[in-house]
């Protein structure tokens, strides 16, 4: 069977840092050279690119979801404006531009400094819930799930979802941003493997560990 996969990708302000790894150039036509997020989209296009060379190009399925102050589920064919797909294999092409559609996608996605979208804050929470509806809608069955989640930065935000959990205080209007434990056990419980990866600055790799304690 293959996996129901979904990448999550931290597009919040801090994400604008340069990374101090290798040099990964501007790769998503932003004006910035080797951004954290450059860094982000660089890795994932390799892994597309590996997935390709694995055979996997028309096998794998792939679910994109970006966060900053909330988080959003992105659509899969950029040709089809007026439908909303969530899942792409690596290989897909469907506007012909001879670039697979997963790349196309990876270097359009830029920090919303404009605060008109997804808001420029770190949301660890809403991420995760838009990942849980992914699966979700994909009808994932236990062990063919595989979440990968990067991210630079300590969540700053979190929801107030109606669960009061950590210091939630619906009366005041302020939600925990480090409340997202219960979303990490409804994904485990799902029996999707959690994998989590700090890019840039280290502070966020004990945020990363809460949801999977092994992340680098």
């Amino acid at each position: 069977d293959q996996l129901d996969t979904v990448w999550v990708i931290d597009a919040s302000g801090s994400t604008i840092a340069n990374f101090g790894g290798t040099a990964v150039g501007d790769v998503n036509g932003d004006g910035l050279s080797n951004t954290i997020l450059d860094a982000e989209l660089a890795a994932l296009i390799n892994l597309n690119q590996q997935l390709i060379d694995q055979g996997q190009g028309n096998d794998a399925e792939i679910s994109i979801v970006i966060f900053g102050t909330q988080a959003a589920i992105v659509d899969m064919d950029p040709s089809t404006p007026t439908e909303f797909e969530i899942v792409a294999t690596p290989s897909q092409d469907f506007d012909g531009n001879g670039v697979p559609d997963i790349v196309d996608i990876l270097q359009s996605i830029q920090i919303d400094l404009s605060q008109s979208t997804i808001g420029s804050g770190t949301n660890y929470e809403d991420a995760l819930q838009k990942a849980t509806s992914v699966f979700e809608q994909r009808g994932t069955v236990s062990g063919d799930g595989v979440l990968v989640f990067l991210s630079d930065g300590i969540p700053s935000v979190g929801n107030l979802d109606g669960n009061n959990e950590g210091n939630d205080d619906p009366v005041l209007g302020i939600a925990d941003e480090f409340a997202y434990g219960d979303e990490v056990s409804e994904l485990l419980n799902m029996g999707i493997e959690l994998n989590a990866y700090s890019v840039g600055d280290s502070a966020a790799l004990g945020n990363l560990q809460v949801i999977d304690p092994d992340a680098i």
